[in-house]
């Protein structure tokens, strides 16, 4: 067999013993031709034509992958949304479950283990709707929601930034709200000394003082308050509590007592007391009282109305007088009073305490009609100008217990219709000028 037989039965090119290197060359050349054309092939299989173009059924096959992966996406968003929603649902549950999220947007902080209390507004409140305010405190007046909205100056606005910026309001039910509300109101309408702790997140409002030996708002075993006493500041010259009432106030309906004695009011009675006041804004108010407040003028007619008071503490003041039949304690001392004590005061048959005391303008004599008064049983009208004799109508006043005539003009004798009231412990006169054989009888000294 001749070489070049043996080199095609070996599946050699034929001459490529002959050529040497020269074929190895050729043959090389021709291998790298068909890698190519296998490359293309392929490529051509793996979905591009061997020009370059995406082969149909390739395409149809991504777009069916494509559509998978977004349906696959669609549903992991969908798995997401029901596991959040009722997530966020249950965070955003109030205790008070009238109490909408729009309202609670700047109390989110609630969770914070810290809180710092916020007195002073910073921005003015943003609610979405008039429902908001409804939802929040329900029983507030139409009128205080638009001072809020208008003017932020004014106590109202004050209270309620004040209010949606508590850290714990989420825990309070609906009369708490109301309660905090109008106690910050009160506070804000009276500029109260910074130094006292009203308006501290950290302290309930039923524990709110000077300080914590002196507490102004008490409460019964429920929290809602009952009480407000503000005396003037211990130990601090010239800091008084001023201001005048807001009808915010009346939000407190188990108020029974509003006291502020010693606090310089410069004010009027009728503007210090707030508008609108009646027994049915203020339904459990029994005592009001503003002792040595400097406060001015005729007492208004509508306290007359105010059945439900019983004692008014009103001494030291520049007060003139008018008829308040309902009263049972009515104290008008030091209040720079003149002329004389109305006979129409007879017909206040409700009244036990009167006193006018250290009124040294009031002068005329004793009117008889006092002895209407049955339900009497103290009576002061020591340091004034009062004069003539005592009327023995005054011992029809069988409930008297104390009777103080001291520091007078009176004269003459003491009715013996007093001495014989069993229940009179004492009838205080000046004995040089007023005999008196009662035993109750004793002399004042100068």
């Amino acid at each position: 067999m001749s070489s070049q037989e043996t080199a095609e039965q070996g599946g050699l090119p034929p001459g490529s013993v002959e050529h040497g290197s020269s074929n190895q060359q050729e043959l090389q050349e021709e291998a790298g031709q068909a890698g190519a054309v296998l490359t293309a092939d392929v490529q051509w299989v793996a979905g591009q034509n061997p020009d370059g173009t995406e082969a149909d059924d390739t395409n149809e096959r991504k777009k069916k992958m494509m559509f998978i992966r977004v349906l696959l996406l669609l549903l992991v968003l969908l798995v997401i949304l029901v596991i959040a929603i009722p997530l966020a649902v249950r965070g955003g549950q109030n205790d008070d479950p009238s109490l909408e999220t729009s309202v609670m947007d700047n109390s989110t902080q609630g969770e914070t283990s810290d809180p710092v209390p916020t007195q002073v507004p910073t921005q003015p409140p943003t609610l979405e709707s008039d429902l908001d305010f409804e939802v929040l405190l329900p029983n507030v007046a139409n009128s205080t929601f638009e001072v809020i909205l208008s003017d932020q100056s004014s106590p109202q606005y004050k209270a309620f930034n004040w209010l949606t910026s508590d850290p714990y309001l989420r825990r309070y039910e609906t009369w708490r709200r109301e309660q905090r509300f109008a106690l910050a109101t009160f506070f804000h309408a009276f500029v109260g000394p910074h130094f006292w702790t009203w308006l501290n997140y950290e302290i309930e409002e039923c524990g709110w003082g000077e300080n914590v030996n002196k507490i102004h708002v008490h409460c019964d075993d429920d929290g809602r308050v009952r009480r407000i006493v503000v005396g003037r500041a211990v130990d601090r010259d010239f800091v008084y509590f001023r201001g005048s009432i807001p009808p915010e106030l009346s939000l407190l309906g188990q108020l029974e007592e509003l006291d502020i004695s010693e606090n310089r009011q410069y004010f009027s009675l009728g503007s210090w007391l707030p508008p609108r006041i009646s027994s049915e804004s203020f339904p459990s108010l029994k005592v009001i009282g503003c002792t040595d407040c400097d406060l001015r003028g005729f007492f208004p007619a509508v306290l007359c109305d105010l059945t439900n008071i019983h004692t008014m503490r009103f001494g030291a003041n520049i007060l003139e007088l008018t008829q308040l039949d309902q009263l049972q304690i009515l104290t008008l001392s030091i209040n720079k009073l003149s002329g004389m004590v109305p006979s129409e005061f007879g017909l206040m048959t409700s009244l036990t305490h009167l006193g006018f005391s250290e009124n040294k303008m009031m002068s005329g004599s004793l009117p008889t009609e006092l002895g209407l008064m049955t339900a009497l049983a103290f009576l002061n009208m020591s340091a004034t100008a009062i004069s003539g004799s005592i009327p023995s109508e005054l011992g029809l006043l069988t409930s008297l217990t104390e009777l103080a005539l001291h520091h007078s003009n009176l004269s003459g004798m003491v009715p013996s219709s007093l001495c014989s009231n069993p229940d009179l412990l004492q009838i205080l006169v000046d004995c040089d000028s007023v005999d008196c054989t009662c035993s109750q009888c004793k002399c004042s000294t100068p």
